[in-house]
């Protein structure tokens, strides 16, 4: 299974799998975010995935904010390149 916008289409197959899938419209959320960014974080890797975008995660699921998280980083590119790009800044966790 692939994860991105199409794929996620398809929520009884992730269901099925496992997944608990976001209660809030990705693209939505995303739209909100760009127009009116209101948290930005400097340093995209393993411990923001598992953490902070975990806790952001939670609140979107329960309808506390409408935006999600810039992840920006300035030290190891191919963090966002690697991870982030090929997923379409999905991530799962």
């Amino acid at each position: 299974m692939k994860l991105n916008y199409e794929t996620l289409q398809d929520k009884a197959q992730w269901e099925k799998e496992g997944f608990e899938l976001p209660k809030f419209d990705i693209k939505q959320i995303k739209e909100n975010t760009l127009k009116n960014p209101t948290w930005v974080h400097f340093g995209a890797g393993n411990l923001f995935r598992a953490f902070i975008a975990n806790v952001q995660q939670d609140i979107l699921n329960k309808g506390k904010s409408d935006k999600g998280i810039i992840a920006v980083e300035g030290f190891d590119y191919e963090i966002i390149q690697k991870t982030y790009q090929p997923m379409k800044k999905i991530t799962w966790e």
